[in-house]
């Protein structure tokens, strides 16, 4: 992706991008970006720079790498931390923002972000920026932005659903790296829905498995995979949208750390969530679209490694799921039934 990337950013061009996640796409917009700061005495204390994320933890994923840059530091505005440090944290002047939607339409509307002078507007995972829920936000943001900016669109579905932003780009690129990556396997366990519960148990146990993402329908599935995991002594914790930033990034910690072995979320409290050596995802029901399972799939086989996504299906969620695999290229490996 970086490669394919870099020099049409660097070239000024608009760009929407298709790369699955794990290829490093934060870096093929950082880093020209970075390079193209301008630290002339009239921008130097001017924010330059525009990035828009749909979750806390993908903001604080993007700032983290960010950070490693060479420059002033960014700064992140999300809706989960108080607004009040982050009023203060623009008094330092940055060249960078990375936010939220809703928080940087809110710290617009107090003046406490002027758009005046951006020159790069990054949407990251901007197929969830687009939807119903999101877009008079990013509407009222790109419209206080002028017109003579660049804007970057990343995802690993970046084409789907962006011709709403039409209005906004400039004889944009399109760069589609999209397909999963060869290094993953993709497996199918048949079962009963009843027996869904003991089957992840089984997998657990006989695959010796001490990182893994397990992706339920809801956050009251999420608690209840977890709390049924932990009674028979499998180490595991819920994660989802209905959790404060804290929680959220403490859940996140444990299973970084090594102390769980299992993540029991929703697709949209682990969007963008990045796990080093997470070696499975395991999907407790197909999930409703091709975009979602690659979505999915991309939290593990990251950079090169190896990864496995299981998904467990019943009768009569098999057809659901060779459409998704029809859609998407991919073998599946058929186990149980």
């Amino acid at each position: 992706m970086q490669s394919e990337a870099i020099p049409f950013i660097r070239a000024g061009r608009d760009v929407i991008a298709a790369s699955p996640t794990g290829t490093g796409k934060t870096l093929a917009y950082l880093l020209p970006i970075y390079e193209k700061l301008d630290q002339s005495p009239e921008l130097v204390k001017r924010l330059q720079v525009l990035i828009l994320v749909p979750t806390y933890e993908l903001a604080a994923q993007v700032y983290d790498v960010a950070c490693r840059l060479p420059g002033k530091k960014p700064v992140l505005l999300v809706g989960s931390a108080g607004i009040g440090r982050q009023i203060e944290a623009m008094k330092d002047k940055p060249q960078v923002v990375i936010g939220s939607l809703g928080r940087v339409v809110e710290l617009i509307k107090m003046k406490k972000l002027t758009a005046h002078f951006i020159k790069t507007v990054v949407l990251d995972e901007c197929d969830k920026l687009v939807d119903k829920n999101s877009i008079d936000h990013l509407s009222f943001i790109l419209k206080a932005i002028p017109r003579d900016r660049q804007v970057l669109l990343f995802s690993a579905t970046a084409k789907e659903n962006v011709e709403i932003l039409n209005n906004f780009l400039i004889e944009p690129l399109y760069i589609d790296c999209k397909g999963l990556l060869q290094n993953i396997i993709h497996r199918v366990e048949t079962c009963e829905r009843r027996d869904k519960h003991a089957v992840i148990r089984r997998i657990l146990h006989q695959e010796k498995i001490t990182k893994t993402l397990l992706f339920v329908k809801n956050a009251g599935d999420a608690e209840q995979a977890a709390e049924k995991l932990n009674h028979h002594n499998f180490k595991a914790a819920a994660l989802s949208a209905n959790m404060t930033g804290i929680e959220r990034k403490t859940a996140i910690n444990r299973l970084r750390n090594g102390d769980i072995a299992v993540l029991s979320a929703t697709d949209a409290a682990a969007r963008g969530l990045d796990i080093h050596g997470l070696t499975h995802v395991i999907n407790m029901e197909p999930p409703m679209s091709a975009d979602e399972y690659l979505h999915r799939a991309g939290r593990t086989g990251r950079m090169g490694a190896d990864g496995t996504v299981i998904t467990l299906v019943s009768a009569g969620e098999r057809v659901r799921l060779d459409k998704i695999a029809k859609a998407l290229r991919i073998t599946l490996n058929i186990y149980g039934g």
